[in-house]
């Protein structure tokens, strides 16, 4: 049902936030767009779920549930998936009447594909806590499930920037958004696999068919944010998606404005580092895990080295000043360390999880014995 104020009572600090400001300018450009969505939703209504992952930061939160209190869908469900220990998070989502669970363990991912598991609907949309969605957002993402064969749709991202610096800065990297054109990606397209992997379909506005969770294992846990390779997660699930013979489709459409924390060229500098550290440690992943596609992984990062430039990725509007090239090698270097640590992580914890429930099934067939 669409969320509403609940019947908890809020903290003032949180009763005197409001969702951040869409200038009017940038709502007017993406009217038009939420007038036709809206149009060809009429005729498609698919039961939704809106999931937002947060961690400690309630005041984001509740400017992101206030948006989502405004979405033009009519009726939908929404879940608030809280990867973190704060107690105000709950009470934000009661505020807001969102419903509310916790993921103890640490991740991004983790907590995405707990937000599916508790979910009940025909698609699953997800949004970052600090994303304002514009009110027909969902009615976006929701049409372009009519095609049986579309597990997943991506939106356009707009700079919702907290200082006039960091838009500017966020403009010279070539900014979030994915142009006006609509995408639609599977194995038929000659670019798929570089699309899907390395930012062509966007990231972090996103919505799946709910269906795809259950012969599909979601978002890889050692990728995205909580995470040592900290990206990269939406976009392995696009990928994975297509190679299972799936359509991923891109909407401009559906529109979020995300904030950038980007202030100075320092911070960008440090950003991009971590980028090159995670692309590859994506990489390796890749390489390791679908070996099938190893030689397309080579080539594209062959292809990045020698400069080569997607026509699919944003051009910069001006040039920043790079890193060091010791640095640059530096975080090249790390990624793939990143990713053997990760994965051993994850075994040890898969293996800890194995002994008890091992230990458990002995002591009943044990104690059945004892019976007989």
């Amino acid at each position: 049902m669409p969320i509403g104020v609940g019947g908890a009572a809020l903290s003032p600090s949180f009763a005197r936030t409001v969702s951040a400001p869409v200038s009017s300018a940038k709502s007017a450009r993406s009217s038009k767009s939420a007038t036709k969505a809206r149009t060809s939703v009429r005729t498609y209504h698919p039961t939704c779920t809106v999931v937002v992952c947060t961690r400690n930061r309630p005041e984001l939160l509740n400017q992101c549930l206030a948006a989502v209190s405004q979405l033009d869908y009519g009726k939908f469900d929404v879940l608030v998936v809280d990867n973190g220990g704060d107690e105000r998070t709950s009470e934000v989502a009661a505020f807001w009447g969102a419903g509310y669970v916790r993921e103890p363990e640490l991740g991004a991912s983790r907590a995405r594909n707990r937000g599916a598991r508790m979910s009940h609907s025909e698609i699953v949309a997800y949004l970052d806590d600090d994303a304002i969605p514009e009110p027909g957002w969902l009615s976006g993402l929701a049409c372009e499930f009519r095609d049986p064969r579309v597990m997943a749709a991506t939106g356009q991202i707009r700079t919702l920037s907290v200082s006039r610096d960091g838009e500017e800065i966020v403009a010279s990297m070539g900014g979030f958004e994915r142009g006006q054109e609509k995408l639609t990606v599977d194995q038929q397209h000659k670019r798929w696999f570089e699309l899907a992997n390395f930012g062509g379909l966007g990231d972090g506005n996103m919505a799946f068919r709910r269906q795809a969770f259950e012969n599909w294992p979601g978002f890889h846990v050692c990728l995205g944010p909580g995470t040592p390779l900290q990206f990269c997660e939406e976009h392995h699930a696009f990928f994975s998606l297509i190679a299972q013979g799936y359509r991923v489709i891109y909407t401009p459409d559906a529109v979020v404005h995300h904030s950038s924390v980007l202030r100075s060229v320092p911070e960008l500098q440090t950003r991009h580092l971590a980028q090159l550290s995670a692309s590859t440690a994506y990489a390796m992943l890749l390489m390791v895990e679908q070996p099938g596609y190893r030689w397309a992984t080579i080539k594209y990062f062959i292809e990045a080295l020698l400069g080569r430039r997607r026509s699919w990725r944003c051009p910069p509007t001006e040039s920043i000043p790079r890193s060091s090239a010791l640095q640059t090698l530096r975080a090249l270097a790390v990624g793939p360390v990143r990713y053997f640590k990760a994965r051993l992580a994850a075994r040890e914890e898969s293996r800890a999880a194995v002994i008890p429930a091992v230990i458990q099934e002995t002591a009943a067939v044990r104690s059945a014995s004892d019976d007989i």
